[in-house]
């Protein structure tokens, strides 16, 4: 939890293309209504990760795009007992578009709390 109202993770990424590295905020919720309205938005330049609780509000920093979600594939001549068990056991990789470079791909190298965060230099801006 990031405040009394904002759940969620921060979750820091890196370009494989360009390997700009940022942070962008995952919000979570019960439901679809709890995470409504919020938006997280990163400024690389002013390295500040701003969280937008309404819409209208969005003016700085660059959004960051979930492109894909990649989960285990079957292997070649893996029977579907073996594919299931491994696939279970696998983490979903998740692709995100580079704010940086705008064409490359970021993955998600780990989570932080706050105090990560601001030690690595970024600030935390709620609006």
């Amino acid at each position: 939890m990031l405040n009394d109202k904002i759940n969620g993770t921060i979750v820091w990424l890196k370009c494989k293309d360009c390997l700009a590295e940022y942070p962008t905020f995952i919000f979570s919720g019960d439901t679809d209504m709890a995470t409504s309205g919020y938006r997280a938005y990163t400024s690389i330049e002013s390295k500040k990760l701003f969280l937008y609780s309404m819409p209208e509000k969005l003016s700085k920093g660059t959004q960051v795009r979930l492109i894909r979600v990649d989960k285990a594939k079957p292997r070649k001549g893996e029977d579907f007992q073996a594919y299931l068990r491994r696939a279970n056991n696998a983490k979903p990789v998740y692709v995100y578009k580079c704010i940086a470079c705008t064409e490359g791909r970021s993955l998600s190298v780990k989570c932080m709390t706050t105090s990560e965060l601001v030690k690595s230099g970024y600030d935390v801006v709620y609006e």
